[in-house]
């Protein structure tokens, strides 16, 4: 039973340790046993997370931030009534104020479109270069573990 535990163990490790350093080319210098690598690499993967907190098999979800709003917002007819009154007090003409009111609404609410674009799209730029930091961290602690243990990495 206990060997049977054992053998496992090893198959669950030996799928882990092939996640954890698959994007590294490890070479034991010392010529150290594949059985030996692989405990070295769990134990590496293990030390590594814990000094970094990031876990290169289940890496952290994106924040996602709020939408970008693209449904009517009554800009334009906010800007059609507006147009409209000061047509009306200004020439008697309600009808090209309200024209030029609500084109300045739907002006408006375009503006407000790209700039929301544009947060998200530096939200999100900001957002990978932080998850790529998470993984470079993760990625020089388990280098240095490996190396320490007198492996070479590449």
């Amino acid at each position: 039973m206990f060997i049977r535990r054992l053998g496992c163990f090893c198959v669950l490790l030996g799928f882990s340790t092939t996640a954890m350093a698959q994007d590294f080319f490890v070479y034991p210098k010392n010529n150290q046993t594949a059985d030996q690598q692989q405990k070295d690499q769990s134990e590496c993967y293990v030390w590594a997370k814990g000094q970094t907190g990031y876990d290169p098999q289940n890496p952290p979800k994106s924040y996602a931030s709020q939408p970008v709003e693209t449904g009517p917002d009554g800009s334009v007819v906010r800007g059609a009534a507006r147009g409209a009154l000061l047509g009306e007090i200004v020439d008697d003409d309600a009808g090209k104020g309200a024209a030029a009111g609500a084109a300045i609404g739907a002006m408006r609410r375009r503006d407000r479109q790209r700039q929301q674009r544009q947060q998200q799209d530096n939200y999100e730029q900001q957002e990978a270069a932080r998850l790529a930091e998470m993984r470079s961290r993760y990625d020089r602690a388990f280098k240095g573990c490996m190396e320490a243990r007198d492996y070479s990495i590449s």
